[in-house]
């Protein structure tokens, strides 16, 4: 074998990978120096137009890059904010710490409502509930707009339930379940819950019976509608309700106390043969 030959083929092949590497690199420099060498107000215009358009990343290269280049103090709060915010739609981790230095920094923000909703959001998102309650009380949601508003219910409605505060959920599980069409269905299934854990059956059982076509909640909505006649002593049909359920529970571990609890109580009462 020519070594030279292979020598010279192995250099030419390096300098063809060194021209690619070259030349992505030219072009990252090249789109950087672009958007360094745009006018501030072209970075803040452009920024705010991809901010609202839910373009959070490209948001935040417009909006850095302008905060780097304006220290304006009339504009920054309102930069920073939509810094801050376009961490947290984007999953940052570090967007808790970034939400409360904003509002450390800016303490009389005409903000403080979207920020503190936000922290209560991450809060909301690690499943830490007490923390997400107290900030969603400590948000004034009446400027928010209807989408923001439903968020807001939502959430805080599910927080309050984790918190064991069945009846303040249960208040906007009601508003959301006739008023949202994101959120009525969730909602619905949530007050219904509420009810059957008061023991409104009356209450809970045609939302259950409407919540079995939904393929989200079908399962969970058979088997409460079915212990709702139960509980309410109708026991015709039962025993046929009870198999139906749990042939389309399949492997499914759904509600596994209640299920023991109820079968005890049909057992004891001979409708379960």
């Amino acid at each position: 074998m020519n070594m030279s030959r292979v020598t010279k083929k192995n250099m030419e092949k390096a300098l063809l990978a060194l021209g690619l590497v070259g030349s992505l690199q030219i072009g990252t420099v090249s789109a950087q120096k672009s958007v360094q060498s745009e006018h501030p107000r072209s970075l803040l215009k452009q920024g705010t137009e991809m901010f609202q358009d839910k373009n959070y990343l490209g948001a935040l290269h417009r909006l850095t890059e302008f905060r780097k280049q304006c220290k304006d103090a009339s504009l920054s709060e309102e930069v920073d904010y939509m810094i801050v915010s376009s961490h947290f739609y984007r999953g940052d981790n570090k967007a808790l710490v970034q939400l409360m230095d904003f509002l450390e920094e800016y303490p009389a923000t005409y903000r403080r409502a979207e920020v503190s909703f936000l922290v209560a959001s991450c809060h909301y998102d690690n499943g830490e509930w007490g923390k997400a309650v107290m900030w969603f009380e400590q948000t004034d949601a009446s400027r928010f707009t209807v989408e923001q508003r439903e968020d807001y219910d939502f959430r805080y409605a599910y927080a309050l339930m984790k918190q064991k505060r069945s009846d303040d959920a249960y208040r906007l599980w009601s508003k959301l379940a006739t008023g949202s069409k994101k959120y009525g269905t969730d909602a619905l299934y949530y007050k219904a819950y509420i009810d059957f854990q008061a023991g409104r059956f009356a209450e809970s059982t045609p939302a259950f019976e409407r919540l079995q076509s939904n393929a989200k909640y079908r399962e969970p909505s058979l088997f409460f509608f079915d212990a709702n006649g139960f509980q309410s002593g109708k026991y015709e049909g039962c025993n046929k309700a009870w198999r139906r359920f749990f042939e389309i529970l399949s492997a499914q571990q759904l509600f596994t106390r209640s299920i023991s609890h109820l079968g005890q109580q049909l057992f004891s009462a001979g409708q379960f043969q």
